[in-house]
């Protein structure tokens, strides 16, 4: 077998998740853009300040708006194509990231992957036809739990998803909760 051929679909892995295990919490998912767009919108609604830009931005939306009208009262309509950008920038901006976003990801070897997580007291394991990786509950440094899934921190920017639709068992949820609220004391 050349080692630089990919491995085939359910290939043997070296350690492949026992999710007959009945301490281990599994989950499954297609990795997709659509995923990591909603893991993105679930980390940015964590983020401190959240309510605050959105404040912000209407306010200066507002603002723009009526500077427009009124330079379009007084018949200056040169000065007021300039406030164009800024206005289509500000209503546009979260549909162009997005865009950009899902364009690079599609680039992954990781996007379509089928993904599975798996939980136990020993901690966190991830599998997927391209990479496994392994951590313990440690490495984590903060997890919030919220009402459609949990967020695992393991840094500033670097988090896991795990929504509750992706548990291969209808407790599943609910166990991950009780390993997360044992195993991580920064629990929220």
């Amino acid at each position: 077998m050349n080692p630089y051929d990919p491995p085939a679909a359910g290939g043997d892995h070296a350690n492949p998740i026992d999710t007959r295990d009945l301490g281990t919490v599994v989950c499954r998912f297609p990795f997709t853009p659509e995923f990591l767009l909603e893991s993105l919108d679930v980390y940015r609604s964590q983020r401190p300040g959240v309510a605050f830009r959105s404040w912000l931005k209407w306010g200066v939306l507002v603002f723009l708006f009526l500077s427009l009208f009124v330079l379009l009262l007084i018949g200056d309509p040169l000065e007021a194509m300039v406030l164009v950008l800024p206005i289509s920038t500000l209503l546009l901006f979260r549909r162009l990231e997005e865009f950009f976003v899902v364009r690079n990801f599609r680039k992954s070897p990781h996007c379509g992957q089928a993904s599975v997580l798996a939980f136990s007291d020993e901690g966190f394991r991830a599998e997927s036809e391209i990479e496994q990786s392994s951590c313990t509950w440690s490495a984590f440094s903060e997890a919030r739990v919220l009402d459609g899934g949990v967020l695992l921190y393991r840094g500033p920017k670097m988090v896991n998803w795990v929504p509750d639709r992706t548990h291969e068992s209808s407790d599943g949820p609910a166990r991950l909760r009780e390993l997360v609220a044992a195993k991580i004391p920064s629990n929220q």
